[in-house]
């Protein structure tokens, strides 16, 4: 058994009931929590793997005379992981829309599309927003419904939006950002430059192409506009740390923008 502890602190094991309590612990693969008898408010967090010996490492040599000073392993609870789920759309009724294999929900929205009134508290938007933060991390995610399609793309567009507002001084430049951004051309499903050809059905018909593109762009321009309340701190106007943060994170390892853009 092997014993990490942090080099700024000397360790010391200094009777056999201690060494036999770690040796249980790694044996039940417990891990530990290190206490400085100088410092108790000093939680050093240590690991152990298997030895002949029980020893402390980083011993400093020169301050073996400090043999006052101890160090107390209590073992921990047992830490249980649990892998959590990604969130999926529950706004999916059964009488939706559909334009290719993608749910055309309803939004809250001044702009104009082919979207229809959504009359609840809350639209696809609010959602993606909302459960943004938790999704990102996912790489790999499920569909299990028409709508979580339109989550998707909306979540990766809230990445492309956080790129560019992370580099915006102000509320009003965002949202001019967020406008050019809304308005630009983009592929849609079907087209080589869409990152999830694999998922999604290219529009049926001319018409369902145009149908398709211009939901699309209501959900950009709705999904910048929003995020600009979102990201920018009132109290001074800049992008909040914990929004660009997540700048570099690929949900389901896509983006909607090209390699280096």
């Amino acid at each position: 058994m092997h014993v990490r502890v942090n080099q700024k602190h000397n360790a010391l094991i200094h009777n056999n009931k201690m060494q036999g309590d770690t040796h249980n612990a790694a044996k039940n693969n417990l891990p530990f929590i290190v206490t400085c008898a100088s410092s108790p408010s000093c939680g050093l967090s240590c690991s152990l793997h298997e030895s002949t010996s029980c020893k402390a490492v980083g011993w400093d040599r020169r301050k073996q005379r400090l043999a006052s000073l101890s160090i107390f392993f209590r073992r921990a609870e047992r830490l249980i992981f649990v892998k959590m789920p990604a969130y999926h759309s529950g706004l999916l009724d059964g009488d939706i829309k559909l334009v290719g294999n993608m749910a055309l929900l309803p939004l809250k929205t001044q702009f104009k599309g082919p979207a229809a009134k959504e009359t609840k508290d809350t639209d696809i938007i609010d959602e993606a927003i909302y459960y943004f933060k938790a999704n990102v991390f996912f790489k790999n995610y499920e569909i299990k419904n028409e709508a979580d399609r339109t989550l998707i793309y909306v979540t990766l567009y809230i990445s492309e939006c956080l790129k560019k507002l992370q580099k915006c001084s102000s509320k009003g430049q965002g949202e001019k950002e967020m406008y050019t951004l809304g308005i630009t051309a983009f592929p849609i499903p079907g087209e080589p430059g869409f990152p999830l050809n694999a998922m999604y059905a290219k529009p049926a018909n001319k018409q369902e192409d145009e149908t398709m593109r211009s939901y699309l762009q209501q959900l950009r321009q709705e999904t910048g506009l929003r995020l600009c309340d979102r990201v920018f701190d009132s109290a001074t106007d800049k992008p909040s740390k914990w929004w660009v943060c997540f700048v570099k994170r690929q949900f389901m390892n896509k983006s909607l923008s090209a390699p280096g853009q």
